[in-house]
């Protein structure tokens, strides 16, 4: 291998990372910071404090595997509070948030009668007697 095509590498990598930093440079200059979604830590702190007292509360078989469902209305908020506090409290939950769902999941979790929550949960061999369901 000789120097030049070294050389040659060494400036098409070059070129490349350049063109890779000014995409992103002009990228980042498109976001408006004022549109964007954001929430306090003492808010996001409290709102999880809040989930957890209500898991302690409700989980009176202690069951290692909680699930939370929101009766008035799907947020994503939600289900990360509920994921935020079982992760605290060292339990499992199918609360959660993805940009994608595992099909009749989604709509599980504002179903009051939890029957949906219950057939995904057979699907996988999961007993019921081993979840909490907590309405909220």
């Amino acid at each position: 291998m000789s120097l030049y095509y070294f050389d040659k590498v060494a400036k098409r990598k070059t070129f490349l990372l350049s063109l890779l930093l000014a995409f992103f440079v002009i990228g980042d200059n498109l976001f408006d910071p004022k549109k964007l979604s954001r929430t306090l830590t003492k808010t996001r702190i409290e709102r999880t404090e809040s989930m957890c007292a209500l898991i302690r509360e409700k989980n009176t078989a202690n069951n290692k595997i909680i699930v939370v469902l929101n009766l008035n209305g799907g947020s994503e908020i939600f289900q990360l509070d509920a994921m935020l506090a079982t992760q605290k409290l060292n339990l499992y939950t199918l609360n959660g948030y993805s940009s994608t769902c595992y099909g009749d999941l989604c709509l599980a979790y504002s179903d009051p009668d939890h029957t949906k929550l219950s057939n995904w949960l057979k699907t996988y061999y999961i007993e019921e007697s081993k979840v909490t369901f907590i309405a909220n």
